[in-house]
């Protein structure tokens, strides 16, 4: 399966055939290209499931 972006290795809308929800790996390293398409498809919130070491070992992108 591939990822709905180029950064990513697993994004991937839920259910499939709808952009409601998505998931994925970190999506840390989001071109800015892939950001605008997020915010054009209103992907706008963010739920980060990870333990919260591992979210302080990514860095941060600024806000849209």
């Amino acid at each position: 399966m591939s990822s709905l972006l180029e950064s990513t290795l697993n994004t991937r809308p839920l259910p499939v055939g709808s952009l409601r929800y998505i998931r994925s790996d970190y999506p840390g390293n989001l071109s800015d290209a892939e950001v605008d398409w997020l915010v054009k498809n209103k992907i706008i919130t963010i739920v980060d499931l990870r333990e919260e070491m591992d979210c302080q070992k990514g860095t941060k992108r600024k806000k849209y």
